[in-house]
């Protein structure tokens, strides 16, 4: 399912979230699409398997204002 949020630029953007770790986030503006497909291991300890911390604290910085 895909579920329409804010980025932290207040832009619209689509994500789509599956199990274990699996992320596609789409920002029109940026002209951003962002995939990302994981195999946690055992020690893998984000709750939810939820990735979209590599979009608040690695990605969406790194786009400037």
């Amino acid at each position: 399912m895909w579920w329409l949020d804010i980025d932290l630029h207040g832009h619209p953007a689509w994500l789509a979230r599956g199990s274990e770790g699996q992320l596609i986030a789409v920002v029109p503006q940026h002209r951003l699409v962002v995939a990302v497909g994981s195999v946690p291991t055992k020690d893998y300890s984000i709750p939810d398997s939820d990735v979209s911390f590599l979009l608040t604290d690695a990605i969406y910085p790194a786009l400037g204002p």
